[in-house]
């Protein structure tokens, strides 16, 4: 689970890198246009040209901030998804360990380990097999075997 964690992490990292990346193009193509097109102008022209610039910059820079912090609440998301995940899981693993399977005699209404003397000399069309907790063969009426007491 861990390991599902660091590829999330990652992938958050790798789309935040894509991110800067492609801001940084966008801003040196800007920069090269904007000299072509500074190349024919005044050197008024010029200075607020730059100025224009400067200000684009800031507003990118604002983009990749932004971006960066809806990246991470998505990891953080995704994270806390994966922990709610993780524990309902874990819950059911749980559970899962604490059931075992019994047989039943459904005409002594006794239930029994598998590994119980008892069983081998329940007939076959008295016999079940049951898969759950001692606690839900008790509520269906079964009453525990007094030799392997399960």
């Amino acid at each position: 689970m861990k390991t599902a964690i660091k590829r999330t992490g990652a992938f958050a990292l790798s789309i935040l890198l894509m991110v800067v990346v492609m801001a940084f193009a966008s801003s040196c193509d800007t920069v090269e246009k904007q000299a072509d097109e500074s190349r024919g102008l005044s050197v008024g022209d010029q200075l607020e040209a730059a100025h224009m610039l400067q200000e684009e910059s800031q507003e990118n820079e604002t983009e990749i901030v932004s971006d960066t912090e809806e990246a991470d609440t998505e990891v953080l998301m995704h994270d806390t998804v994966t922990e709610e995940m993780t524990e309902a899981a874990s819950q059911q693993i749980e559970e899962e360990q604490n059931k075992v399977t019994y047989v039943l005699n459904v005409n002594s209404d006794k239930f029994h380990k598998p590994g119980c003397p008892s069983v081998s000399t329940i007939k076959p069309e008295n016999r079940r097999d049951f898969y759950g907790t001692r606690e839900e063969a008790v509520e269906m009426n079964y009453d525990p075997c007094g030799r392997c007491k399960p």
